[in-house]
């Protein structure tokens, strides 16, 4: 692919204009028989198995100063121009080289994921078990298979005894978490005092979380907050994954508090939930970061200590491409290294 690029602002002449080369990572599959093989070869193992395949040939190893995996989940609308990206991304400044993998819901990301060799996982399930029944619920796929995904990626994860940091392909990065995250997570945890949950949070509204960024420690308070996540997604599978997360990490601060549930679910519930609230045997402890630090909103002015932007765009930017404008303009995403001799990155400066 071949672009332009103008030296000279105020001077259009072609003699003032000289080609850039971009240059995409090299194709590991090639043939269209070899990329339909590694396609169908993940469509006939299970998601679980896959991820565990991934951990078990150390495909993806934990990070060390975390002592964690990551991950992602997209579909083509972000993977078609950011799969690159996202990858150089992760390597170069988050610092989880080597320890993530991107979660496909579609055939057209794991074509991309297979044609350059990144490590993926497609997801499948069951479509007449999954989804909703209900005539009357009105849900996308997309947005039932991103909530599930998120949540039983998670559980698997803290299943297996894995603790994990899971970034949503809509939040950019300016510089590596990891030592924010380990801080609380290692630092400043003990069996008196456990750290196992944290998130971002609103910029506008510290006390809501948001759960575009968040790492986990493996426990058994995390395993059955996910598997609550699960319970509330099927009985309530109109309801907004992030509100289902908040709702369950406000009765787990409610029982820390009180010694008991309190009150029970009373609001955005679609429908609502049959256990309500549920039964919380182990609730977990959480923290956010500084709003500072990881700012998601409509309006974000980043900071010195802003290590990660997550835009939240109304109309007319709500979808990908009104997100990825908002990030460039915000100089957080211009694309992976791709000009000879240009220093270009993703969330580079």
């Amino acid at each position: 692919l071949e672009g332009v690029d103008d030296n000279n602002n105020n001077n259009n002449n072609d003699n003032n204009r000289r080609r850039v080369s971009y240059i995409y990572p090299p194709e590991v599959l090639t043939t269209p028989a070899e990329i339909s093989q590694c396609i169908q070869q993940s469509m006939n193992i299970t998601w679980q198995n896959q991820i565990k395949s991934l951990l078990a040939t150390n495909r993806i190893r934990k990070e060390p100063i975390t002592n964690m995996v990551a991950f992602t989940i997209s579909d083509y609308s972000y993977a078609s121009d950011m799969m690159h990206d996202v990858f150089q991304m992760n390597d170069e400044i988050v610092g989880f080289d080597d320890s993530f993998f991107m979660m496909a819901l579609d055939e057209s990301t794991m074509e991309m994921a297979c044609r350059y060799g990144y490590p993926a996982v497609a997801w499948h399930t069951d479509n007449e078990k999954e989804q909703p029944r209900d005539d009357n619920i009105n849900i996308s796929k997309l947005k039932h298979d991103v909530a599930h995904t998120k949540f039983e990626v998670s559980l698997l994860l803290v299943t297996l005894g894995i603790d994990f940091f899971f970034y949503e392909m809509d939040v950019w990065f300016l510089t590596s978490p990891k030592e924010l995250i380990a801080d609380y997570h290692h630092h400043h945890s003990d069996k008196n005092n456990p750290h196992d949950m944290l998130l971002s949070a609103h910029t506008k509204d510290p006390q809501s979380v948001n759960i575009g960024v968040y790492s986990v420690s493996s426990n058994q308070r995390t395993i059955e907050f996910f598997q609550l996540c699960i319970q509330m997604t099927r009985e309530s599978p109109a309801t907004h994954d992030q509100w289902i997360m908040s709702q369950l990490l406000l009765l787990a601060w409610t029982i820390h508090q009180n010694g008991s549930p309190g009150v029970q679910f009373n609001r955005m519930w679609y429908p609502p939930p049959q256990h309500n609230p549920p039964s919380m045997k182990f609730p977990p402890v959480y923290g956010t970061y500084n709003t500072n630090e990881v700012q998601a909103g409509e309006y974000l002015q980043p900071a010195r200590s802003t290590v990660a932007v997550h835009p939240l765009c109304r109309r007319p930017l709500k979808k990908p491409w009104g997100k990825k404008m908002v990030a460039k303009e915000l100089g957080a995403w211009f694309g992976f290294t791709s000009r000879r001799g240009g220093s270009g990155g993703a969330g580079g400066g």
